[in-house]
């Protein structure tokens, strides 16, 4: 069957577009009426102080701490990520602590290295509320952790919020938009369809 032959047969099926367009209409309409998401981020800066009682390895030190705050940021991070965080910040915020609930806080956490000592953390929730206290309560909590981890290897090394709170926004999601993509995903799908069944009726 021909490409041509093939439009032609889809454009006598017009009733099947627009019926598909409006389901899709309605379906954009129904995602855009779900719970707006809100996302709470913000940023950590990771350093190691310098022993200046060292004046003479001032250099060397200087050099050290650098390099040794750039290997603690991976640490960081991960302890930022790990169950063991999740789990507290789960009970801090007296929520269950189960594998469904922590799976939800897992799929809602992204941690991201923004430069060679910055750190950005990114939470998720239908709650605007609930997305800055989880926030809040993870990032104390990494903090917390990582002290007290250092007080017997390098105390020096520190974890710095760069604003006391996070920046909430909510997430973009136009009605207008969620129609048209709607209407043309519902469209495609429906060319799909006819189209495998005129290739079926022809073979």
């Amino acid at each position: 069957m021909e490409l041509k032959e093939l439009i032609d047969k889809l454009n006598k099926k017009q009733k099947y577009f627009w019926i598909s367009a409006l389901l899709g209409a309605l379906l954009g309409t129904g995602y855009y009426l779900l719970p707006h998401v809100y996302t709470a981020s913000g940023s950590f800066y990771i350093s190691r102080s310098v022993d200046t009682t060292k004046f003479k390895y001032f250099t060397y030190e200087g050099y050290y701490a650098q390099q040794t705050a750039l290997s603690a940021t991976n640490t960081i991070a991960s302890l930022m990520e790990s169950t063991d965080v999740k789990n507290i910040t789960l009970s801090k915020q007296d929520l269950p602590t189960d594998t469904i609930s922590l799976r939800k806080l897992d799929s809602s956490v992204k941690v991201n290295k923004t430069g060679p000592q910055l750190i950005t953390l990114a939470v998720k929730n239908t709650n605007i509320n609930t997305a800055r206290n989880i926030w809040n309560t993870l990032s104390d909590t990494t903090i917390e952790k990582n002290k007290a981890m250092n007080e017997n290897g390098d105390p020096m090394i520190g974890i710095f919020k760069i604003s006391d709170s996070p920046i909430i926004k909510e997430d973009y999601k136009p009605l207008w938009l969620c129609a048209i993509a709607g209407i043309v995903s519902a469209k495609l799908f429906t060319a799909f369809v006819l189209s495998i069944k005129e290739y079926l009726k022809w073979k």
